[in-house]
């Protein structure tokens, strides 16, 4: 057993400067390197809830930058299997496991928007339940009310509740982004996004308090109409962002696009 231990110590210092290391490339915009790195990884045989968590996030990146529907389609086919597979490792906590099956839900929602409107239609209520299957095991995690807000923003109003939850979407989304910034309040992503989305969605106060009336969930109803709370989501951005150390790629981008959005509503 000492051997074991000694063995483990001798290595730690190589897995966290090899962790720090993807991160560093991560930062530096260097995805596909990172990427290859940590495939490379878990082919290995290393599904340590770490490098699969990195993993996931790093695909996430690639979809979010100007990759070709191509070379995005091709990493997140090779992503998805792995972390489908492994997400419910038996010595994963339920923390754990709700966070790689997010990583993958949110790679199965971006693969079925980039196939076309009529693909992600059909796949939205398993996102839906992929999400509440995340949720279930994590109450407190942010990102999967997340998806659900921006799966109800990317629908048009007009087709209703393709979750088939038998809600008003927009008014649906309104609450999952409330519930996620309740869990994460300095998201620099969630902040933005969400700004663009209430823009978009444009209710006033009085709209906002008709359509509370006819959801299943109530949430607090604010004096303000979407663009106010838009507004002072974006400010929360901009000061999220200022006082972030090292942000990624996606940070970034969502920083400008908050900028670009406060310019607008002046």
């Amino acid at each position: 057993m000492r051997k074991v231990f000694v063995v483990f110590a001798m290595l730690l210092p190589f897995f966290l400067n090899a962790q720090t290391d993807v991160v560093s490339m991560i930062r530096e915009g260097k995805l596909k390197e990172a990427w290859n790195y940590l495939h490379s990884e878990v082919k290995g045989g290393n599904l340590s809830f770490e490098t699969l968590e990195m993993f996931g996030n790093v695909t996430f990146e690639i979809t979010e930058n100007n990759y070709s529907k191509k070379d995005i389609t091709e990493y997140i086919n090779q992503t998805m299997p792995i972390l489908e597979k492994n997400a419910f490792q038996q010595t994963f906590t339920k923390v754990q496991q709700a966070r790689i099956f997010h990583k993958y839900n949110t790679l199965f929602a971006k693969k079925a928007q980039i196939q076309g409107a009529t693909a992600a239609l059909k796949v939205l209520p398993q996102v839906f339940d992929n999400a509440d299957r995340c949720i279930a095991l994590d109450p407190d995690f942010a990102e999967p009310y997340f998806v659900k807000a921006s799966v109800d923003d990317e629908v048009p109003a007009f087709l209703g509740d393709v979750a088939k939850r038998g809600e008003n979407p927009k008014y649906r989304m309104g609450i999952n982004i409330e519930l996620a910034l309740e869990r994460d309040p300095e998201n620099i992503y969630f902040l933005a996004q969400s700004a663009a989305a209430l823009v978009k969605r444009n209710w006033s106060v009085e709209m906002r308090e008709k359509n509370a009336g006819n959801a299943t969930q109530k949430n607090r109803i604010l004096l303000l109409s979407d663009k106010e709370e838009a507004k002072k989501l974006l400010v929360r951005a901009v000061s999220a962002y200022t006082s972030k150390v090292n942000p990624t790629p996606i940070e970034k981008a969502k920083y400008e696009q908050a900028l670009k959005l406060q310019a607008k509503l002046r």
